[in-house]
């Protein structure tokens, strides 16, 4: 029988021949080779390591530095003996070492035998055995193992390790992938998969030079982790949370661990009643190699925190339900901010967010002269039920706790319990001055003296002022204190985005309601998809200013459909029905008049609320709906034109103008050109010659040729009036817009009022019906708001049917204020200037924006 002993050497020559020396002083006795592999060391030590050559002594160069793995495989197979022992070059041998390493070989269902080896700057012991311990971490034993001459591991280090020959070749020796690391455990872990036993000889004891040639930690050790880790998660994972009960029961006894009934139990029940892995030690262990890969993630694949928290969101297109709540907060009524706790608090996160710290800051304020303010005060932080850490006692004043590494997993829902420490008696006291204080039979000063507990004052003297989540604010009680969620982080928690639909080149109301949408969202934090809406539409399709961002999946739980009522049936044909199913389906519908159509009451079943441009629209909606209706209105933004371009348009320069543009398609009798018509008319009737005129700007003539006849009669015979009845762009019809005086919306009913809110915007005197959604921004403060008698309409016009009421403007009121806007310059001008001010304060995209940010706040709450 012949021990082959193989040993790697890169440089470190003095340290390589004080262990042959002591290697060859121990083993006189058996029948053995030495097999180095000089991995590509520097000339002096090649030098003497070819010297060395015996019978007994071989040595193989590599030409190229090849590492521990590819070395010791290749003195293997070049190796003679039965047994081999794989050895670093910095180990000092002790007489009879060897010989209880040999006896473990010949043991039944051996397969590799390690030994006891001490530090020997120290002398203490560096490794008897590899600890995967029930914290989730793989650790050298430092301690002697006190079960008889050999006691089993799953792996122990290659610095001297034992193995037959031909089981080494049979589980193909050490895997070549790893570099410098790992290959040993993973030796061990192939051994045990096919039934094999790693032992340590504890009677076997050497002196190692640790960190002499292991080198310092560098990126190939955590490559090295990573894909041992890969290749073993499962046996890891089952290993360490094996391992959860004693080291709990451990913990608790040398005054780490808090003591848990329910905890105590499950980790005894482990011993004596069954061998499950326990719950508490799979979610320690499981979180603890999630944090290892997302770590790993950032060192070896370069991602960012953003990318890798975006690889652990389960299903963005998944409504998962509730996704942050929180309880047990208590409102504090004196002057100082903060929260209390009465006795426990709790913070639930739902799965897709990778949980890994938590920190806690408050102040503790000095007792009254009470005695019932009195006492030490701390808190117990438990996650997930699994793993609770006591911080007591907090010191009176600014405290801080943290704890790191949290057992907690992305694809599963997180909740953490906080515990109020030092109040179990006064908080007794208060539950029994609450109950009993009616109860005649308790002497009545037990009962005054319960009662001076009711009101909690200790409880009170402990304040939360924030509590953050990954380093990150969650909860600001401090200067938030009615609404303390940090809305950005609920957003990624809950992966909360808006999936846009609409169609973004349209130009007519509605698509201009999507673009509007678009520009509010972008100024949020909010993610966005923007879908075009498949379902047909007859409008000009020319803007194609958002061409470039349309996507044609809806990634996030959020659906938001522009669109008219009508249509919704139309959307699962179109889109197909996975389209809306296990989203939150919203509707952004726009409605004239204060009726909400009986006919359109089936559409509601769509979706799951209702968004509307005005509260004009909500209140009409919100009668007839079965779902929340909120008002989430238009923003208005857009670049001012540099000047006034009257020529562009064939416009005289020299005249007062007032402009009404509209879409044919948005019904006339509805738009109301008519009545503009015959204001201008009265207005300025008689004086021909005079420096004013009106312009009217319509298109979509194509499909409402009727309506547009109409139009010419109406404007038949007029001075002074243009007619632009071609298609402009956005551009150009903000250009027009700017280049008139003055604009006039004398509608009969508006949904919001578009053209008004943009002259508005533009700084230009509007007058505009006194009814309806234009009524929420214009007034006499800001504009011009013309009378109106409410009217049946008499016949149906579209959407518009019989008996339905809307406004009958007053054209001789709208007269006089043409009138007064062209005479009083000054009057004018000041008018344009307030209604900008107001547009640009109440509509601004960020101002819109935040109504978006607390509506899907409200959802992650839920």
């Amino acid at each position: 029988m012949m021990v082959s002993f193989i040993i790697p050497v890169f440089n470190q020559i003095e340290l390589t021949l004080q262990c042959i020396s002591s290697l060859q002083e121990t083993v006189t006795k058996i029948d053995y080779e030495i097999v180095i592999v000089d991995d590509c060391s520097n000339d002096e030590t090649a030098t003497q390591l070819r010297t060395l050559k015996s019978d007994s002594i071989h040595v193989f160069r590599n030409n190229e530095n090849l590492g521990y793995a590819k070395s010791n495989n290749i003195g293997a197979r070049n190796a003679k003996g039965n047994y081999l022992f794989l050895l670093n070059n910095d180990l000092v041998f002790s007489s009879k070492w060897i010989e209880p390493m040999l006896s473990g070989l010949r043991k039944r269902k051996v397969g590799i035998v390690g030994n006891v080896q001490l530090d020997a700057t120290i002398g203490e012991i560096d490794h008897s055995g590899f600890l995967f311990d029930g914290k989730g971490t793989l650790r050298h034993k430092k301690t002697p193992n006190l079960k008889g001459s050999f006691t089993e591991f799953l792996a122990v280090t290659g610095a001297c390790l034992a193995i037959r020959k031909d089981l080494y070749h049979k589980l193909e020796g050490l895997d070549e992938r790893y570099e410098n690391g790992c290959e040993d455990i993973d030796l061990c872990f192939k051994a045990k998969e096919i039934g094999l036993k790693t032992i340590v000889a504890n009677e076997s004891t050497i002196n190692h030079y640790v960190s002499s040639t292991r080198g310092t930690n560098n990126l190939h050790n955590e490559s090295n982790m990573r894909l041992f880790q890969i290749k073993w998660r499962s046996q890891i994972s089952t290993t360490m949370s094996s391992a959860w009960p004693a080291a709990y029961l451990q913990g608790i006894i040398d005054g780490s661990e808090s003591v848990s009934l329910e905890k105590v139990w499950e980790a005894v029940s482990h011993f004596f009643l069954n061998k499950k892995l326990p719950p508490s030690g799979k979610l320690i262990v499981e979180a603890k190699l999630k944090r290892n890969e997302r770590h790993w993630m950032s060192i070896l694949d370069n991602k960012t925190d953003e990318m890798i928290k975006e690889s652990y969101h389960i299903d963005q297109g998944k409504w998962i339900g509730t996704q942050f709540s929180y309880s047990g907060f208590e409102t504090n009524l004196d002057r100082e901010k903060g929260n209390w706790i009465k006795e426990d608090a709790k913070l639930k996160l739902g799965a897709g967010f990778f949980l890994s710290s938590i920190q806690i800051i408050g102040t503790i304020r000095l007792p009254s002269n009470n005695k019932e303010t009195h006492g030490k005060l701390g808190l117990r932080i438990t996650t997930n039920f699994a793993e609770s850490k006591d911080f007591f006692p907090l010191e009176s004043g600014q405290f801080s706790v943290n704890i790191e590494d949290v057992p907690a997993l992305p694809e599963s829902n997180s909740q953490i319990d906080i515990t109020l420490l030092g109040v179990s008696k006064s908080n007794a006291y208060a539950y029994l001055g609450r109950k009993l204080k009616n109860w005649f039979l308790i002497p009545k000063a037990l009962r005054h003296y319960w009662g001076r507990f009711r009101a909690q004052k200790l409880n009170q003297r402990l304040l939360i002022k924030n509590v953050l989540i990954n380093h990150e604010m969650l909860l600001d009680f401090d200067s938030q204190s009615g609404s303390p969620a940090n809305f950005d982080f609920l957003r990624r928690a809950s992966n909360i985005g808006i999936n846009l639909i609409g169609w973004f080149d349209a130009e007519l109301g509605i698509g201009e309601s999507a673009r509007l949408a678009t520009k509010a969202m972008d100024t949020t934090s909010i993610g966005t998809a923007l879908v075009p809406l498949k379902v047909n539409c007859l409008a000009s399709r020319e803007d194609h200013s958002l061409s470039s961002r349309l996507v044609e999946h809806n990634p996030y739980p959020i659906n938001v459909f522009h669109i008219d009522a009508p249509q919704s049936a139309d959307i699962d044909h179109h889109h197909g029905e996975n389209f809306r199913k296990g989203k939150r389906n919203i509707a952004y519908w726009a409605w004239e008049l204060p009726d909400f159509p009986d006919s359109w009451m089936k559409y509601f079943k769509y979706y799951d609320e209702i968004w509307t441009p005005s509260n004009f629209v909500r209140d009409s909606v919100t009668i007839k709906s079965p779902i929340p209706v909120l008002t989430m209105p238009h923003c208005i933004d857009f670049e001012t034109p540099q000047k006034p371009d009257r020529e562009k348009f064939s416009l005289p320069s020299d005249k007062y103008l007032f402009l009404f543009a509209y879409d044919l398609n948005s019904y006339q009798p509805r738009k109301n050109p008519k009545a503009t018509i015959r204001a201008f008319q009265k207005a300025f009737a008689g004086k021909e010659g005079q420096d004013v005129g009106l312009v009217i700007k319509t298109h979509s003539i194509e499909g409402n040729k009727e309506a547009y006849k109409e139009l010419q009669s109406h404007l038949k015979g007029i001075e002074n009036v243009y007619l632009i009845d071609r298609r402009l762009s956005r551009e150009d019809i903000y250009n027009l817009m700017y280049s008139v005086d003055a604009y006039v919306s004398l509608h009969r009913a508006e949904g919001f009022g578009l053209t008004v809110a943009e002259s508005m915007y533009l700084g230009k005197p509007v007058i505009s019906t006194n009814w309806s959604a234009t009524t929420e921004f214009l007034n006499q403060s800001n504009g011009c708001p013309v009378d109106f008698n409410l009217v049946e309409l008499e016949k149906n016009f579209g959407p518009y049917t019989q008996g339905q009421i809307w406004a009958d403007p007053s054209s001789e009121h709208a007269a006089e204020l043409m009138r007064k806007l062209f005479e009083d310059r000054k009057f004018a001008k000041d008018l344009g200037e307030k209604a900008a001010i107001t547009i640009r304060n109440q509509f601004s995209p960020k101002i819109i924006g935040k109504i978006y940010e607390k509506r899907l706040k409200s959802f992650a709450l839920w």
